[in-house]
């Protein structure tokens, strides 16, 4: 599961990977325009229509003493369906979709810790499903251009059955 580095060459990283999880990551390397990480406002659905159905939101929340949170506040309808369920507005402590609550919660805390994109390419796949999770990058957005506010996933699928 590696790190990613918004600043240096990951071609190898994505070697072997669906295409399309390079271009989210080139898509959100170029709309930093300068910056540690684009803002929520920066992106345009329209321009990465293709990916919205396998695209997810996660809102970061702060307590007071500063540990992050994380709660679903948009999921692509793709999502949705292998998921069989929809968790908007649920914490992903409690509606988590992945391999262990501590991995899950692992790729998130990285992304927010180290304000990078993360690249989890542990493979997933449930009893019975039908699509298995091949990889997720998760990219983080800021509004202050320095604390993680929002994370965007994507998942790339591959259909098993």
């Amino acid at each position: 599961m590696p790190l990613l580095s918004a600043d240096a060459e990951n071609a190898a990283i994505f070697e072997g990977l669906p295409a399309d999880l390079r271009a989210l990551f080139d898509y959100w390397r170029a709309k930093r325009a300068g910056r540690k990480m684009p803002s929520r406002s920066d992106l345009d659905p329209s321009e990465i229509k293709m990916h919205l159905p396998s695209m997810i939101l996660v809102d970061v929340l702060y307590d007071v003493a500063g540990k992050a949170d994380f709660v679903y506040r948009l999921l692509g309808t793709h999502e949705v369906d292998v998921r069989g369920e929809n968790p908007v507005g649920k914490r992903v402590a409690d509606a988590f979709f992945g391999p262990t609550l501590e991995n899950v919660l692992g790729c998130y805390q990285s992304v927010v810790d180290r304000r990078e994109p993360y690249l989890d390419d542990d493979y997933y796949l449930r009893d019975g499903d039908y699509f298995a999770d091949e990889a997720n990058i998760f990219l983080p957005l800021s509004n202050d251009g320095e604390h993680v506010n929002m994370i965007l996933v994507y998942t790339a699928y591959r259909r098993v059955r």
